[in-house]
């Protein structure tokens, strides 16, 4: 983990996100956007994974996933978004198990 010794930091997020673009390719997309209306909607979160991709050619552009911050499971931003790093990654290791082979 980075500097933080109570828990995942935002060292831990940025590492997180170099491995992931080295790994996939592609380069990974933050958002951050406010939920509802007022001081209590909490904030939307996306990560999202982009590659160049060819028109007309079926190759993935883009894959993402989003969740809703606070949430019971991560007291913390920077946790949350870690685990929406991770679970980007299992994302996208089903899309490899799911695409054909060269024969």
């Amino acid at each position: 983990m980075g500097k933080s010794t109570s828990g995942i930091d935002w060292v831990d997020v940025e590492t997180t996100v170099r491995i992931l673009e080295e790994m996939h390719g592609g380069r990974v997309s933050l958002r951050i956007s406010a939920a509802g209306t007022g001081g209590n909607g909490g904030l939307n979160t996306v990560v999202e994974m982009i590659w160049d991709a060819l028109p007309d050619t079926g190759q993935l552009a883009s894959l993402g996933v989003s969740g809703h911050w606070p949430c019971a499971a991560h007291s913390g931003l920077a946790q949350h978004i870690w685990n929406g790093l991770l679970t980007l990654d299992h994302q996208i290791g089903k899309e490899y198990t799911q695409e054909e082979l060269p024969k």
